[in-house]
């Protein structure tokens, strides 16, 4: 199996106001695996950088969710809410991987 991220990692809204009280926020992009001509199920992790005090919903670091990928090119969203003052940060990473690999994509969300 060979997953890849054929897009980047994006953010919708690119920038949030601090703290973050449960703040909704979508990320995509647009996954393939070429050698998986029939869609199957991929674990994958959506992770926040561990140096700030940012939490998805349930206080933890990292989200989990199934997508069906195969050979076609597929646009997976993740509709996810972030909490946290994250006080001495300009912005922050969140980084997609298929779990127990290495990362596929990252993008920054800014602070305005």
């Amino acid at each position: 199996m060979a997953l890849r991220a054929i897009s980047s990692l994006t953010a919708d809204p690119t920038s949030v106001k601090r703290p973050l009280k449960s703040k909704a926020i979508s990320f995509g992009v647009q996954l393939v695996d070429v050698k998986t001509p029939t869609p199957i199920d991929r674990t994958l992790e959506l992770v926040l950088a561990a140096s700030n005090d940012l939490v998805f919903a349930g206080g933890e670091k990292t989200v989990t969710r199934t997508r069906k990928i195969g050979a076609a090119a597929v646009d997976a969203t993740f509709n996810e809410t972030v909490s946290g003052t994250a006080e001495d940060v300009a912005s922050f990473r969140v980084t997609l991987r298929e779990a127990g690999t290495s990362d596929l994509a990252a993008c920054f969300v800014s602070f305005e």
